[in-house]
């Protein structure tokens, strides 16, 4: 692995509370091309977090930590599932917590609805009703509790 100089995203967003629509378009459109060559290549990521995320000494992006990812799942075929129960609270998918297996999706519903909207985006600091408050931790917590009620 390259040396990679630039810390972790999540020390960034801890640091700067959100960043600008610009700089997050950029870093999205990174973790959207990593999460395609990775679904391309027949892995699933399952895992997307800030802290999993480095940058280099230019601001590029580096997905690590590749343990709770699996490999050999045809992405593109119908009704290929996993059923695994892995990942991090704050960014599980809907379909993980219910057990009713799971798919590249899983990697979409964490860069869009945890990462992008909750953490870069807008909503660093919510909690599960909306309203502002101090816990960094509950951050995710507005958009996922909101997607888990539609699941059920």
């Amino acid at each position: 692995m390259d040396f990679l100089n630039g810390g972790e995203l999540f020390f960034h967003l801890r640091k700067e509370t959100k960043f600008s629509e610009r700089r997050a378009c950029f870093y999205a459109a990174q973790l959207v091309e990593a999460i395609r060559c990775l679904h391309s290549n027949g892995v699933i990521y399952r895992d997307l977090k800030p802290e999993n995320v480095l940058l280099d000494s230019d601001g590029n992006l580096k997905v690590t930590d590749f343990g709770l990812s699996k490999q050999g799942i045809e992405t593109d075929k119908e009704g290929e599932k996993t059923f695994s129960f892995c990942g991090t609270p704050e960014y599980l998918a809907p379909e993980i917590i219910s057990g009713v297996g799971h798919d590249k999706g899983v990697d979409w519903w964490s860069l869009v609805s945890c990462f992008c909207y909750c953490r870069v985006l807008c909503c660093t600091k919510c909690s599960v009703d909306g309203r502002p408050t101090t816990s960094q931790k509950t951050g995710s917590k507005c958009l996922r509790t909101y997607w888990i009620n539609l699941w059920k």
